[in-house]
């Protein structure tokens, strides 16, 4: 086994062990491998070895916990291979089944169930999941609300009417619940409320205050960037004298009140910036410069004087009240935010004595609980107990990946069980601190950082840092993209940290010299395309460039080479869940296979809206759209007409009343329905939800209905996780479908969801996926798209939190309806807007690092020739970008944009946008900067007017008869479809397709045809426990009928004893020795077009081939394909001459999407209880 060369940077990581470290690793640069190789160095090191279980390695999900586990169990496995009868491997072996290699929540676990005397917590605990957590915080906001109504205090009163409205305490109970999640990742809440509730009585200045800080500093980047546009424009008038004297008054105008403002900002008098910010005089014109319209320095100094505008403008709705009126309003706000903060805490109490009732605990609940065995409170903070420091005492070191994700909670907790931090060792890259959402701190990496001195091996000094700033991952044309635009963007303004040489990537990695630039911009004129269709145009533009990579460009792959294929593209999305089943879509529908792992909302997904609104109808029926929802399904199938039909015979009224008037007039289908719907109430009133939902699955068929969809799979799936929520809701000791429509109601309500299911994916087709579930992946070639979609920046919450700055709420004026933003709201909006833009940095800078050879970044505009000169207009002179523009920007693609302005390769987007600008010179990478006008082919690029794709003066007339004569090359091949099934090929036909719509006619009352029959003994062979089945068939049937599988009417025509002869047959019981099965295993691969038709031999076109194999299983490293017949037959060999394309096809198609040989395709008869060899 070869041994690996490490750098010097990654050496020091694993050495230096006699203090705290800090590893800041850059993204490619291996930072798992050193963690991996960190801890056998220290179980193997002959002179100090350090025992497997006295080291405690955290990380942030169970996945990384036990590929780490895996990793070092592998590495010890081959050490112990070389040298057998080593006693110290052996045991370190053995005490690996026992390390410290968790999650942070798996060891707070573990802390809490060795305190739990201590802690007043019963031993046998258990964490909850997020259903019975809802139910619970419902019943405990109820509790806590209805105990403050009943005290009929009007400090309450009015803290509920500044949430609440007239309709509804919808405001009030989410700013709530909201606040207590947020107070979670706090070690001491109870201290933060009272700090920030302190924060609303002061007695400084406005300006002073940490709201006033916040909004100067704010004001002090956009007068700075005023005062470059100012600079830049009396500049460019100096050289350009002929646009007149009253351009330049102008300009000395802009100029002096510039410095005034200035200097009115540095005594940090907050009325006298106020007026004069308002005194600015916005009504001045930009002269009239006749037969100067097109002059270049004229437009410049206007584009730069109109950005100037623009900012002064936005600072007036900070300074928009004088001193007093802040003050006053923070004053009338602070019992309000008393009275919150107070009901917080009775929440608290409320869900806490909840909890402890059922003996459960959540996530929360573990880190606070460790908080408490580890920490006490002091007059200055807190001090380790005990405890402590006999846990950590156990610990020889505490390792912490992915330190840069680490809240305060965390971090106490980090601190306390590694002696204060001195055992600590930890690594990350804060680069990509992208999960605020679960309040993620970067800055606590960022102070820890900035604290440490840097590794130096000589005087192996602590505590310190070590910078990994090696990329192994990505060409050189791809790191140095992400340099060049990361030094351009990031600072500590926006992205809290300047991308210094300490942070830019070094590139590692060894690849062939490319002829093509690894890094490209793409911006797509969409012109007169609405941008409803953005995401088409984007996935159809990607398309065509993928089918010219796949096959062509060669993908390095160990040593060498290989063609690309669609598993080595990845299109990344900032919001998958909203965009990628249209990419998906449009590339299927291109003939690359695609596929998305995104996880779509259990709720809104089409099966299990319409099974909810079944439920809710059950429960009350005078609700009109899910009455509308359940009679337009697949269910009952009422059609457009048939609703228009009913609504005629009764307008005025509601929908069910007018269902029953037409029921009363002899329609059937109306009259069914409702003779279900009464049926269904009686199961509702004697039974548990879940078994009124497996009902109206057995009776509706709606599970076999939903499998016949295109995501079946996972329709089905969903239906029984529906039907598990159910039993878990009355499991937590809640009863009845009335309490489980109203905590849907309440989950609906509040933006709320329930976990899904998710479908297998075809292996070689291209991923389309959100950023976030990129990270920790590498993908040979990178497609980042919809990048002009706005950022989210919806700060419409009624509080808005903020850790440092508190609360930020509207004023209510009593009396009135309208709510006004108050000084503190601002301040905490403007904070939380400035951390955004950083995390949307992060993400873009996790995005561009997946990339190891091709880097593309998609982009659409409806006027890309009006965008790119407004982003022009920011881009100074000097080639940098203000950190208040960098603020600005309203979606990725401005920040790329004006990198791509400044780049050596964007001269193009330079001429569109009217600046003559210096390009950096940073010996840049090339980048293939273009824009493509998606009104015609994607391929066709936007040209100038003055470009050169002129049409000939003269027409050639023979070419004019060659190119009318021309016979188009694929006429064979036109009428092939670009997608077929393997039964289509296999006998030559296709059947209609079915409708969901239509009622299935097994579901029905008659006797079941041979077909349907086959079906049955199909579903049987898919779902059942054959190791169960093969003990009692006729109760593995069922069981399968009770879950829902099979129908009543397949349940009673399956035939035992076919059954229990397949189960003994010698084909089944090598499947059931094979330690891999596939069932029902579908696929979707390429095919060359004389499978379709023989007659294309000649052919090199691809076509789309997908199906299902009922059975097969690994033997040998190879596989064997069962294909199940239920065709009455007296010879084995008419199945086989019969059905051998059909096996030929499955043997190519799983030969091509697991990469396995098949070395046998066989058939099993259920009429000759037989098999045969194909």
């Amino acid at each position: 086994m070869a041994v690996k060369k490490w750098t010097d940077s990654q050496q020091n990581a694993i050495d230096a062990r006699r203090g705290a470290v800090l590893v800041s690793a850059a993204a490619g640069s291996g930072k798992t491998a050193v963690l991996v190789q960190r801890v056998m160095e220290r179980l193997t090191d002959a002179v100090n070895p350090t025992d497997a279980d006295k080291l405690l390695v955290v990380t942030y999900t169970r996945a990384a916990a036990a590929e780490m586990r895996e990793r070092i169990y592998s590495r010890l496995n081959q050490l112990i291979h070389d040298d057998p009868f080593n006693a110290h491997l052996q045991r370190q072996l053995l005490l690996l089944n026992n390390a410290n290699i968790s999650t942070i929540h798996s060891f707070c676990n573990e802390v809490v169930k060795e305190n739990f005397y201590s802690l007043e917590v019963s031993s046998s605990f258990r964490l909850a999941d997020d259903t019975e957590l809802s139910l619970l915080k419902n019943d405990a906001l109820n509790n806590a609300l209805e105990q403050l109504y009943n005290e009929q205090d009007s400090q309450f009163s009015r803290f509920t009417e500044a949430f609440s409205t007239s309709k509804s305490d919808k405001n009030l109970t989410f700013t709530i619940l909201k606040l207590y999640e947020f107070l979670c990742s706090h070690p001491f809440p109870d201290k933060w409320l009272l700090e920030k509730e302190q924060m609303y009585d002061f007695d400084c200045g406005i300006s002073d205050t940490q709201w006033g800080m916040v909004i100067m500093s704010f004001c002090r980047n956009a007068l700075d960037f005023c005062r470059s546009m100012c600079d830049q424009s009396l500049t460019c008038f100096s050289s350009c004298t002929e646009l007149g004297e009253k351009l330049g008054d102008l300009l000395e105008y802009d100029n002096e009140y510039l410095k005034q403002l200035d200097s009115i900002y540095d005594t940090g008098d907050w009325n006298a910036i106020k007026d004069k910010l308002k005194n600015f005089d916005f009504g001045r014109r930009f002269p009239v410069l006749r037969g100067y319209s097109e002059h270049s320095g004229k437009i410049f100094i206007q584009n730069n004087r109109n950005e100037m505008k623009s900012t002064l403008t936005s600072l007036l709705k900070y300074f928009n009240k004088d001193e007093e009126k802040c003050r006053n309003e923070i004053y009338a706000l602070s019992p309000i935010v008393h009275q919150l903060f107070k009901t917080v805490q009775l929440f608290g109490q409320e869900y806490s004595k909840l909890k402890k009732e059922k003996n459960i605990l959540d996530f929360s609940d573990l880190e606070h609980l460790t908080l408490q065995v580890l920490v006490t409170n002091t007059e200055d903070g807190y001090e380790y107990t005990q405890q402590a420091h006999d846990i950590s005492a156990r610990f020889d070191e505490v390792m912490v990946d992915e330190y840069q994700d680490a809240n305060e909670v965390q971090e106490t907790i980090f601190n306390g069980v590694s002696d204060g931090g001195k055992k600590l060792f930890v690594v990350g890259d804060v680069k990509q601190s992208i999960y605020s959402f679960r309040q993620a701190m970067p800055e606590i990496f960022l102070r820890r950082k900035a604290s440490y001195p840097l590794y130096i091996p000589a005087q192996d000094n602590y505590p310190a840092k070590i910078i990994l700033d090696k990329n192994f991952r990505s060409r050189n044309g791809v790191t140095s993209g992400v340099n060049f635009v990361f030094k351009r963007l990031m600072s500590k303004d926006v992205g809290d940290m300047q991308y210094t040489d300490e942070e830019k990537l070094v590139c590692g990695a060894s690849y062939p010299m490319s002829d093509t630039p690894d890094v490209a911009f793409h911006l797509l004129n969409l012109g007169t395309e609405d941008e409803s269709n953005m995401d088409i145009l984007e996935s159809r533009h990607i398309g065509k460039i993928i089918k010219d990579l796949v096959g062509n460009y060669m993908v390095t792959d160990g040593d060498g080479g290989r063609p690309a294929q669609y598993s080595d593209c990845a299109i990344l999305l900032r919001n998958a869940n909203a965009h990628a089943g249209a990419f998906v879509n449009e590339l299927n529908n291109m003939g690359i296979p695609a596929n998305s792992d995104t996880c779509n909302s259990f709720l809104l997904s089409q099966e299990i809206a319409v099974m909810v609104s079944m439920l809710k109808i059950i429960d009350n029926p005078i609700q009109d759209i899910p009455l509308l929802t359940v009679l337009m399904s697949p269910i009952y199938g009422f059609t457009a007409d048939d609703m228009a039909d009913i609504r005629i015979l009764s307008t005025g009224e509601g929908l069910y009343l007018a269902v029953k008037n037409s029921a009363d007039k002899g329609n059937e289908k109306a009259k069914g329905f409702l003779a279900d719907m009464e049926f269904y109430r009686q199961v509702a009133a004697c039974n548990p939800t879940d078994s009124l939902i497996n009902v109206i699955y057995s009776k509706t068929g709606y599970m076999e209905i939903s499998a016949s969809t295109d995501n079946g799979v996972t329709a089905v799936n969903n239906l029984r996780l529906l039907q598990e929520h159910a039993k878990t809701y009355e499991q937590c000791g809640y009863k009845g479908l009335c309490g489980f429509v109203r905590f849907i109601n309440r989950l609906e309500e509040q933006g709320g969801d329930l976990s899904s299911s998710s479908s297998a994916k075809e292996p070689n087709a291209v991923r389309v996926m959100s950023i976030h579930r990129s990270k920790g992946l590498e993908f040979p070639i990178c497609f980042i798209a919809t990048m002009s979609r706005s950022f989210n920046n919806d700060k419409r919450d009624e509080a808005l939190l903020h850790r440092d700055l508190g609360l930020g709420l509207r004023y209510k004026v009593p009396g009135e309806m309208v709510r006004y933003n108050t000084m503190p709201r601002n301040a905490v909006s403007l904070e939380l807007e400035r951390q955004g833009k950083s995390e949307e940095l992060r993400v873009l800078y996790v995005a561009m690092t997946r990339a190891r050879e091709k880097l593309y970044m998609i982009s659409s505009h409806k006027d890309c020739e009006k965008y790119v000169a407004t982003q022009g207009a920011r881009v100074t002179v000097n080639d940098s970008i203000s950190p208040y523009i960098v603020r600005r920007a309203e979606c990725m693609s401005n920040w790329i944009t004006l990198c791509a302005l400044t780049h050596p390769s964007g001269q193009q987007l330079r001429n569109m946008a009217g600046i003559d600008i210096i390009p950096a010179c940073d010996n840049e990478a090339l980048w293939d900067i273009q824009v493509f006008d998606s009104n015609r082919n994607t391929d066709e690029k936007l040209v100038d007017e003055q470009a050169e794709a002129i049409l000939p003066a003269t027409v050639d007339i023979e070419q004019l008869k060659q190119r009318f004569n021309a016979v188009y090359p694929y006429e064979d091949i036109v009428n092939l479809p670009t997608k077929v099934s393997v039964s289509q090929v296999a006998h030559d036909s296709a059947e209609d397709n079915l409708t969901a719509m239509a009622h299935p006619s097994f579901l029905l009352n008659e006797d079941l045809s041979p077909a349907q029959k086959g079906t049955a003994i199909h579903a049987f062979m898919q779902y059942a426990d054959y190791r169960q089945a093969f003990k009692s068939p006729q109760a593995e049937v069922e069981r399968l009928r009770s879950c829902g599988y099979i129908s009543n009417a397949e349940s009673q025509v399956i035939d035992i004893e076919k059954i229990h002869c397949c189960l003994n047959s010698s084909i089944m019981k090598r499947y059931l020795s094979s330690a891999k099965t596939f069932r029902e295993y579908q696929f979707t691969v390429k095919v060359d077009c004389d499978i379709i038709e023989d007659s294309l031999w000649n052919s090199q076109e691809k076509i789309i081939m997908q199906g299902a194999v009922d059975c097969a299983f690994v033997e040998d490293d190879q596989l064997v394909i069962v294909d199940y017949k239920t065709d009455k037959v007296d010879d084995m060999n008419i199945l086989a001459s019969r059905y051998k394309k059909q096996l030929n096809l499955y043997k190519i198609a799983m030969e091509q999407s697991t990469g396995m040989a098949v070395k046998q395709c066989v058939i099993y008869s259920f009429a000759m209880n037989d098999i045969i060899e194909v």
